[in-house]
């Protein structure tokens, strides 16, 4: 069982919104708030790997963020609508795999060691079977699985919201049987038919220690996603930090929050480092 007390903090760099601010002043950011540990999390749609020329010249997002004494823990997958193991056409997979790869491909060669992955997207709606879907993305997964292996990373698994695949904890122990050295991204406002700490209690009873490799930290109201900061939302902290001790969890307690739309608040990497002093040491 890990301690809560020794964990680091970390934050998605969406806290920047947009790779154009993906820049010395906004990782200067996080040095300020004394935060060492960004994800790289960019979106697909808008050129943003070609606007950071991530894949012909990844080293320089890395001494960007260097500069800031920032280190990427991680790196999030490119996903969308189109971007999905979900997707009902084969050349749309055949082309999501390929991008993935090449991301991740880039990531790997700045160091980073744990990608995350989403196991499906949006077109979960459109399978009347579900363990074909299931299957369909567990074989897709694998291919990626297979690539991060030959790259020397570890792929860390997300789980989806509502029907999206891993939106279950069943679902996830699926995935991690079929892959032994395959870890979890655990999303606490992800859950939407069990609560954060029930899915990981799941988890726990199936023997995962120590599979749980990285976190998106956000609140919700137990229902729908929202990405608000802890506090905002309805999460049991205590309890689901309880669970993550009790499955040895030691990674980086990363955030994923760009704002709260309600409130009209935008968040920064101060405000991520403040919060995460105030749930871990309550």
């Amino acid at each position: 069982m890990t301690d809560r007390h020794n964990w680091q903090v970390g934050a998605s760099s969406c806290i920047l919104r947009g790779w154009k601010n993906h820049t010395e002043e906004g990782f200067d950011l996080y040095r300020q708030a004394g935060i060492k540990y960004a994800e790289l999390s960019v979106s697909v749609w808008n050129n943003s790997f070609e606007g950071l020329d991530f894949y012909d010249n990844p080293q320089k997002i890395k001494e960007i963020a260097k500069r800031c004494d920032v280190e990427f823990a991680t790196f999030h997958a490119p996903f969308s609508v189109d971007i999905s193991f979900s997707n009902p056409a084969p050349i749309a997979r055949h082309t999501a795999a390929e991008i993935i790869k090449r991301t991740i491909h880039s990531a790997a060669q700045i160091g980073i060691k744990t990608m995350v992955l989403h196991p499906s997207g949006a077109h979960y709606e459109k399978y009347s079977d579900r363990k074909f879907l299931v299957k369909q993305c567990i074989d897709h997964v694998g291919e990626i699985y297979d690539f991060c292996e030959k790259e020397g990373v570890v792929l860390a698994l997300e789980n989806l919201t509502g029907r999206g695949v891993c939106g279950t904890p069943e679902e996830m122990l699926l995935f991690l049987n079929a892959f032994p050295n395959m870890q979890v991204c655990f999303d606490t406002n992800h859950c939407a038919y069990i609560l954060p700490e029930d899915y990981l209690h799941t988890l726990l009873k199936a023997g995962m220690k120590g599979r749980i490799a990285t976190l998106h930290v956000s609140d919700y109201n137990l229902d729908k996603e929202m990405h608000v900061m802890p506090g905002e939302g309805k999460i049991n902290w205590n309890e689901l930090i309880t669970r993550l001790e009790q499955l040895d969890f030691s990674g980086v307690f990363m955030y994923e929050v760009s704002g709260n739309s309600e409130k009209n608040i935008l968040y920064t990497p101060q405000m991520v480092a403040d919060n995460f002093r105030a749930i871990i040491h309550q």
